[in-house]
């Protein structure tokens, strides 16, 4: 599994999981999400 692959469903999860429990879904915060979760990624690769 590609490092690219990994943050492709990190970011999928992010943004289930935001549309389930954020009543005020906004895209900025899938942007956050996906840049922290990034971060983390290439500390792990």
């Amino acid at each position: 599994m590609s490092s690219n692959q990994i943050i492709f469903v990190i970011a999928k999860v992010n943004y289930e999981y935001s549309k389930q429990t954020l009543v005020n879904f906004n895209y900025s915060h899938l942007i956050f999400l996906y840049y922290e979760n990034f971060k983390i990624v290439k500390k792990v690769i």
